[in-house]
């Protein structure tokens, strides 16, 4: 039998537990991520799911879930875990992910709608997009309505019907943005929350969407993105 000194053995446990750190952040940090788009899915099943299994974790003591990982194969299934150190393994990389999970939920879940809206406007000019206003404001409703807005600097330009004295769904309002931007209709895409003004543009030769909810766009904004 051979002994060892208290230095190697202090030695050869450290190298254990920076080899067991390494590897747990190598896997539990993507698998957080993935948790973190499986807890904010919009497949409720899957979304109730992950956020039950995170719940469980966050609330189960980690030396209890080494137990359960070491032991529960052997006495379950007939089938023992083969090494301590796997088991290791496993039980810190499913809790850590779990906990990063959340890190990466509630920093997505952080971002305003506003800020994140402006990056696809921001992404959508890169790509060489231009983005204009066609609305049926009066005066008076567009400077209250629009006092302050942010969005209005990132316009390349817009119409309003008490400027030309048309409304929305006539053809005309569609006809006088073409001509005073020099635009290709079918080179356009309209949103619209109103079906009458999208009809109104598509007989004007405009691609029209109808949007009927900030979600609803933010989707259509992202496709166009990934293109």
């Amino acid at each position: 039998m051979m002994a060892t000194s208290p230095v190697e053995s202090l030695s050869s446990g450290f190298i254990i537990n920076i080899e067991l750190f390494f590897i747990t952040l190598l896997l539990a940090l993507p698998l957080g991520l993935v948790i973190t788009f499986c807890s904010m899915s919009k497949f409720k099943p899957l979304k109730w799911l992950s956020r039950t299994f995170v719940w469980i974790i966050r609330g189960t003591p980690l030396m209890l879930q080494l137990f359960v990982v070491l032991y529960a194969p052997g006495l379950l299934f007939s089938m023992p875990m083969s090494s301590r150190f796997t088991a290791a393994i496993i039980a810190f990389v499913i809790n850590y992910a779990a906990y990063f999970s959340e890190i990466y939920r509630g920093g997505i879940e952080s971002v305003s709608r506003g800020q994140y809206e402006a990056g696809q406007v921001a992404a959508l000019k890169e790509k060489g997009y231009k983005i204009y206003l066609l609305s049926n404001y009066s005066e008076e409703l567009l400077h209250v309505h629009t006092k302050g807005a942010k969005f209005l600097n990132v316009l390349d330009g817009g119409v309003v019907s008490y400027q030309v004295h048309a409304l929305k769904p006539d053809r005309e309002i569609y006809e006088i943005l073409l001509e005073k931007y020099s635009l290709k209709a079918e080179e356009c895409l309209f949103f619209d929350d109103r079906m009458d003004n999208v009809e109104g543009a598509k007989k004007a030769g405009i691609q029209a969407i109808q949007v009927t909810s900030r979600e609803m766009l933010n989707e259509t904004l992202d496709k166009m993105l990934t293109k």
